[in-house]
């Protein structure tokens, strides 16, 4: 029987640049309501108890985010409810998750447009959008943030962000852009006027007017976490700004990699250079090394945890666990794969092999299981 292939959580892995990241997706910023397990093969979903809640019928599913879960019912992608029933009937070739209260969709992959919670296509498919490296069925930028979405208008030139109604309240022509984020986004190159009344380039980072508040010498520019965002200068320095734009510190010296989707509780993962092999450990506020690289793989810290590999990703050798803000385990490093924590639960997967598929690795025939933070089982392992 074919192996199937979880679209929401970890089972594939990217290798990128020689190293290993990993694909997370999972209900993010707020305690899950349910998981997604599987059993036999199928997908379903468990309440915090462990108890069945939606049964293991779905040959793809993902977890739920803003009270829906995507899944694909013979062949095409729909989004169930937290009770299990179909709200958007299973119609489409390709779905992002839901965001700000609506989902990006398409019937070809060539023009996207959005659903909301009820099932209803509220902006019709006219967009077209840079899919995801790592999930080249999503949305890269047509994702609904702070009520804004950037889009391109299929078969022109014409570029912004579309409001819930589908109008642009932010155009121009070649624009590229980010999904807000604490009410920023980072846009390249927005045509404008300068004080000498010259048309010219700019980039940095706007508010939710299209109106510059950053636009000193960048030439890139992360999301906002936290206050804090990874800037890419001309000059080519690196380092993390503040919402008016200061230089709060610089990158060190080895410092291959800093996470451009900035911190989380505090801390934000980096990437260090020992001879011909690298490491992650974590940064504080200030630029300072919190917890050691020593670690082939964190996630980013959720509930004072963070799922890492333990080992070498150039091998099938490493195993997750769970480690504290002091790079101490918590959790012994004794599972195939990990999820980050969320509601006090995360799920872990159990043996298995990796098998390398291109760029990315799957992890086939492993067991599933949901654990606490103290690592014991609530649910599985199951196949």
């Amino acid at each position: 029987m074919k192996t199937p292939v979880s679209i929401g959580l970890r089972l594939l892995t990217l290798c990128l640049f020689g190293v290993q990241l990993p694909v997370a997706a999972a209900e993010s910023n707020s305690a899950a309501s349910l998981y997604l397990v599987r059993k036999n093969g199928w997908f379903g979903y468990v309440d915090r108890q462990g108890k069945t809640v939606i049964k293991p019928e779905y040959f793809e599913a993902r977890g739920f985010k803003e009270g829906m879960a995507c899944v694909k019912v013979e062949g095409k992608y729909g989004f169930i409810d937290t009770s299990g029933k179909l709200i958007v009937q299973p119609q489409y070739l390709a779905a992002d998750d839901f965001s700000d209260g609506l989902a990006s969709v398409t019937l070809d992959l060539n023009k996207w447009g959005y659903v909301n919670t009820k099932g209803t296509l509220v902006i019709p498919l006219l967009f077209e959008v840079r899919q995801r490296y790592d999930a080249p069925f999503q949305n890269a930028q047509g994702v609904f943030s702070e009520g804004l979405a950037f889009v391109r208008l299929a078969g022109s030139k014409k570029s912004g962000y579309i409001d819930k109604n589908g109008q642009f309240v932010i155009q121009n022509e070649g624009l590229s852009g980010s999904p807000f984020s604490e009410g920023l986004a980072f846009v390249t190159p927005m045509k404008v006027v300068d004080t000498y009344g010259r048309p010219t380039d700019r980039q940095g980072y706007i508010n939710t007017s299209g109106k510059f508040m950053i636009a000193r010498d960048l030439v890139d520019g992360g999301r906002f976490s936290e206050g804090l965002a990874m800037a890419t200068f001309r000059n080519g320095g690196k380092g993390f700004i503040d919402k008016k734009g200061q230089l709060i510190f610089q990158t060190k010296p080895r410092q291959r990699y800093i996470d451009d989707e900035g911190f989380s509780e505090g801390l934000c993962r980096v990437e260090r250079e020992f001879g011909n092999e690298y490491k992650f450990g974590f940064i504080n506020r200030a630029g300072e090394m919190s917890v050691p690289a020593k670690f082939a793989i964190p996630e980013k810290f959720s509930e004072g945890y963070s799922a890492a590999l333990d080992g070498s990703e150039r091998d099938d050798s490493g195993k997750w666990g769970y480690i504290n803000q002091k790079g101490e385990w918590v959790i012994p490093p004794t599972f195939s794969n990990a999820q980050s924590f969320s509601g006090g639960l995360a799920i872990v997967e159990i043996g298995g092999s990796w098998q390398q598929i291109g760029m990315m690795r799957k992890l086939n025939d492993s067991k599933w299981a949901l654990i606490d933070r103290t690592g014991k089982y609530v649910w599985g392992p199951s196949e």
